[in-house]
């Protein structure tokens, strides 16, 4: 069975998300090291995304997931929506088409200059671990 959304997304973009599906499917745990207080840090999806970017070459969009939920997400060239880590969700990435404008994912997804210390050298460290990792299942 074919969605009716494939029909919608052009077909190199589905082959990008299908990538990045089996990508984040397969990755391990990453130890990311601690932050500047010396807490454990976890992977986030402000974490996954900007690796995931990385190594695909799209967007990364920081803002807000539905009412309040801090979140990081991809922008595909057409402006698709891939979320690698989706909020409140076992399993994932999903990918939400943009073209037509009852889209729920206007709704879900708003762009906004987030504040949560992603300059801070430990957040760095952990992007550059988790794209070496995806980088090494991509080979």
């Amino acid at each position: 069975m074919i969605p009716y959304v494939e029909t919608r997304i052009p077909t190199e973009e589905l082959s990008i998300f299908r990538k990045i599906e089996g990508v984040v499917s397969r990755l391990p745990s990453v130890d990311l090291g601690t932050d500047e207080e010396g807490n454990k840090m976890v992977l986030s999806c402000h974490i996954l995304a900007r690796a995931v970017a990385k190594v695909f070459g799209l967007e990364y969009v920081d803002g807000f997931y539905h009412q309040g939920f801090e979140h990081t997400w991809l922008m595909t060239k057409s402006r698709n929506i891939i979320d690698v880590y989706p909020v409140a969700t076992v399993g994932g990435p999903i990918m939400m088409d943009m073209s037509v404008v009852f889209s729920p994912a206007h709704y879900l997804y708003k762009r906004e200059r987030l504040g949560r210390g992603f300059g801070q050298n430990s957040f760095k460290r952990a992007v550059r671990r988790v794209t070496r990792e995806i980088r090494r299942n991509t080979e």
